[in-house]
């Protein structure tokens, strides 16, 4: 009912408003403040082999599940074009859902990426410098970190000894 109404009424996530707005640290504050959804980097990142039966897809996706399931810690899911590392996040389960969606139609391959839910905060403390932030990729509010915002970021760092 709710996502309903937003729809209606061209509800935007306050941190999609806080991209939009240009004020890199209102971002900063937003993306502290949000729970957000990244994937889980795994043994298929770039697709599962393309000869594979609907069984061993199953079995592989099976098996990727229990992997993420016992595991401890994880490390995210980042992706390289045109020499840049790109590390995707989401404000919600459904943009997470569209972004695999829309990978796999663009490749033609099957994924086995796994969501997880974490705090703004954390997000900013798992990406390092050299990665490239994207909130929403592959859909009608995605937004490219700005040279800015992430200087906003690297601020609120602690210093490495």
């Amino acid at each position: 009912m709710f996502n309903l109404l937003g729809k209606i009424f061209f509800f935007k996530h306050p941190l999609v408003k806080a991209a939009r707005s240009g004020d890199s640290k209102m971002l900063i504050v937003r993306l502290c403040e949000t729970q957000v959804f990244v994937y889980t980097s795994g043994n298929y990142d770039d697709g599962l082999p393309e000869d594979l039966s609907q069984d061993e897809v199953l079995k592989i996706l099976e098996q990727e599940a229990e992997r993420a399931d016992k595991e401890e810690s994880f490390e995210l899911y980042t992706y390289s074009k045109a020499g840049i590392e790109y590390l995707p996040f989401f404000t919600s389960r459904k943009k997470a859902e569209n972004y695999c969606r829309a990978l796999v139609h663009e490749t033609n391959r099957i994924y086995s990426l796994l969501s997880v839910e974490i705090s703004g905060l954390h997000l900013m403390v798992l990406a390092d410098d050299s990665l490239q932030l994207i909130m929403n990729d592959m859909s009608d509010d995605a937004y490219l970190f700005s040279d800015e915002d992430r200087a906003v970021i690297k601020s609120l760092k602690p210093e490495e000894t």
